[in-house]
């Protein structure tokens, strides 16, 4: 569905809200992992000596490039939304905050890509309103911390379709997919 049609064989889905989190789909299968906890990459330490987390850790990439990491650096109580059509139009502080959090972004996609070695990564969830902001420096940080290159001309990173309806949608065909397969029914 939506982007990850692209893929040939694994895939991973990463969203960016107010939570991070992330699935992966290898060999054509959603990898589960041995708890059901597969994808908790928004505890990604990213920075060991950075704010605390929920979690007990500190410097999670979740805290760090999340939507409310976003907008508490912005300071102000001001919305991501506002943050982002702030940017939009040059504010200079909005576009730095937004450009920062994409540094972090490209550090976990490298430390992500270099583990799995998925075909393609999907970035979704609230996060994609700033998409056409933080492309570039997400992948320029990318390229500074990844081990393993990318092919050249093979798209690696997209940015979703379904935005912050996402998880719904995943969680939704899953079940579909499910109940279809309890008649044989392969969809």
């Amino acid at each position: 569905w939506g982007r990850g049609r692209i893929a040939k064989n694994s895939m991973g889905a990463l969203f960016i809200g107010h939570g991070i989190g992330g699935r992966f789909i290898i060999n054509g299968r959603l990898f589960r992992g041995a708890r059901n906890r597969a994808g908790e990459v928004g505890h990604i330490p990213l920075r060991r000596s950075g704010p605390e987390c929920k979690c007990g850790l500190r410097g999670c990439f979740e805290v760090l490039a999340s939507v409310p990491a976003i907008e508490k650096k912005y300071g102000g109580n001001i919305p991501f939304a506002e943050i982002v059509a702030q940017a939009e139009s040059g504010e200079k502080q909005a576009l730095a905050v937004l450009h920062e959090a994409a540094g972090y972004m490209g550090e976990a996609v490298a430390v992500i890509l270099d583990i799995t070695d998925v075909d393609l990564l999907v970035i979704t969830g609230d996060i994609i309103a700033a998409k056409k902001l933080i492309r570039k420096p997400l992948l320029e940080s990318f390229a500074e911390h990844a081990h393993s290159k990318q092919p050249a001309g093979r798209e690696f990173l997209v940015f979703g379709s379904f935005g912050p309806e996402a998880g719904a949608v995943g969680a939704a065909a899953e079940s579909v997919r499910n109940i279809f397969g309890g008649f044989g029914i392969a969809v």
